[in-house]
């Protein structure tokens, strides 16, 4: 859910819509620095002055798709998909939402002249659709009609008739809608996961039961091409986000330009985790916890999970069941249904000491022709007893196994666009400050993400630099460092520096090209060292042409 609009506003905390760690999906009690790049990409401000007061209706969840109108098509930032159509020279200067944009689209009522979006499956996790609206003429006509079994709104002169299926599910609003006229409305239309809500500025104005049918079409400012009925006016900043109930969100307050976090993931029928089969020589026979269930869900928020396999309560007494050894679990969402996964967690229970216990996730739409959909590693993870930490240990907890119980999120996420892995050498391109490293800067490029096999420098509290490289980001960088201590790492994204300091992984959501990474240990003056790099969920690996980085074997 998306931070409150104004109040008390804290960066720990324990309540949902205060609290800036739990929006990131952190402890409450977790170590975080409003400088941080991860604080300042929610908040907006790359850079400068920063207060809490910035994070006001700031929200993690990441858009499907997300279009400015600003005389632009395309989505506002890489990873979306689509591209809005018949609107490609409806454009207008006159009007404008925020004051930094130069254009809008215009819509003049015509069929031709319609927003039409990529089309998407409603998640039953909730979703969120939300637009800016200028408009000079719309009695008798649509708002929006995702399709004859799908949402709608019909604007009259005395009221706006919302359906969350156009043939029943019918709430009406009385209003004289020609208030409206001739000024900026923000519209959100979102399913909590019980009811589909209409939100006009702020203010809740009808609510259907149940979710939406899926769309046979996603249309803006009019019907259908055989009984068109087109609204008059002009339309900014057109968001959905699928996957992670947001809640009804304050009035936006700056542009999408400024920061929307665009991730789109297509749904498929069958999942399937495999575990690896790796030998560590910590704790020899690697697996996953002793796991009451494992679930995967599709955004990295706990509450969004589905279970794929259960195999005992949830009581921290019961013996659970191991996996390891290309062991492997399969999910069936049902006949005609679909599930965008993106991360996974193990409820683990019993004396469930674990480490490095490498797995990866695919799909498939038949069941027979298999894709890999993400790679990670499972760590001992921070836990609160409402969700993990983060994907590796957290700041304070041990680097040793150590028994826990409860759901732990493992560390890998989905891939997202094209793997930067183009047959390089990454581990040429760092450089150290002083000496040398006594374990090789190639380990951290491997393949593998675990302490066994890593980059350590033979003297304490040393930089170490990549440089000439130019990598696409489309949505994160994750620096994995040393994981007993917390280090300093930098990233430079698009031209400007961002710093993570106060965590045993640096992760920087900042889509641009990487040019240069920065290390340097915490330690207590301890050594420098380097795990590995994770660009949009691919791990960067010495001499890899079109892989994904991760060696599951």
């Amino acid at each position: 859910m998306a931070l409150a609009g104004s109040g008390t506003m804290s960066i720990g905390g324990s309540t949902s819509g205060r609290s800036i760690n739990l929006e990131l999906g952190r402890s409450a009690t977790a170590t975080s620095s409003l400088n941080e790049s991860a604080l300042r990409t929610l908040a907006g401000e790359a850079s400068g002055a920063i207060s809490l007061s910035d994070f006001y209706g700031a929200s993690s969840a990441f858009a499907e798709f997300a279009f400015s109108g600003n005389n632009t098509s395309a989505v506002v930032t890489g990873g979306g998909s689509g591209t809005i159509s018949n609107a490609g020279d409806s454009y207008s200067t006159n009007k404008r939402a925020f004051p930094n944009y130069t254009h809008s689209i215009l819509t003049s009522g015509d069929w031709a002249d319609r927003i039409e979006l990529p089309s998407f499956t409603p998640s039953s996790s909730g979703w969120s659709f939300e637009f800016w609206v200028y408009p000079t003429e719309w009695a008798g006509k649509y708002l929006l009609h995702f399709g004859n079994g799908s949402l709608s709104i019909n604007v009259q002169g005395g009221e706006f008739r919302f359906y969350n299926n156009f043939s029943s599910g019918q709430q009406n609003y009385s209003a004289t809608t020609s208030n409206y006229l001739n000024q900026w409305n923000f519209f959100q239309i979102y399913y909590d996961t019980s009811n589909t809500k209409l939100v006009i500025n702020g203010i809740e104005r009808a609510s259907v039961s149940g979710n939406i049918s899926n769309p046979s079409q996603v249309v803006l400012a009019n019907k259908v091409s055989s009984d068109p009925f087109g609204v008059v006016g002009y339309f900014q900043d057109i968001a959905l986000y699928n996957g992670v109930n947001r809640g009804q969100v304050p009035i936006p307050t700056s542009p999408f330009d400024q920061g929307t976090r665009i991730r789109s993931f297509s749904g498929h029928r069958y999942w399937k985790l495999i575990a690896g089969n790796k030998a560590d020589t910590y704790n020899p026979g690697d697996h996953f916890p002793n796991a009451a269930n494992f679930s995967m869900a599709e955004s990295p928020n706990f509450t969004d999970r589905t279970i794929i396999v259960n195999y005992t309560n949830e009581n921290c007494s019961d013996s659970g069941t191991i996996i390891n050894d290309d062991a492997s679990v399969t999910y069936d969402a049902g006949s005609g249904n679909t599930k965008a996964f993106t991360h996974l967690w193990v409820y683990s229970v019993f004396n469930s000491s674990y480490r490095y216990q490498g797995y990866r996730v695919q799909y498939s739409d038949n069941n027979s022709d298999w894709t890999d959909a993400w790679g990670g590693v499972a760590h001992n993870l921070g836990f609160d007893g409402l969700r993990a930490e983060s994907s590796w240990p957290a700041s304070g907890s041990g680097p040793g196994p150590t028994p826990k119980c409860g759901n732990l999120q493992c560390g890998g996420e989905r891939f997202i666009g094209s793997t930067p892995n183009d047959g390089t050498q990454w581990s040429s391109k760092w450089a150290i400050a002083s000496g040398s490293f006594d374990q090789s800067i190639a380990n951290a490029f491997n393949g593998e993400l675990r302490s066994d096999t890593r980059a350590r420098t033979s003297g304490n509290s040393v930089l170490i630099t990549m440089s000439n490289i130019s990598i696409t980001v489309t949505s994160y960088v994750e620096v994995f460092s040393e994981n007993a201590y917390n280090s300093t790492v930098t990233a430079t994204i698009g031209g400007t520096t961002y710093t993570s300091s106060d965590r045993h992984n640096a992760r920087f959501e900042i889509a641009g090209t990487l040019t240069q990474l920065t290390v340097i240990t915490q330690g207590g003056g301890g050594r420098t060292y380097l795990e590995g790099v994770v660009v949009d969920g691919y791990l960067l690996k010495d001499n890899a042409n079109g892989e994904t980085g991760w060696d599951y074997t």
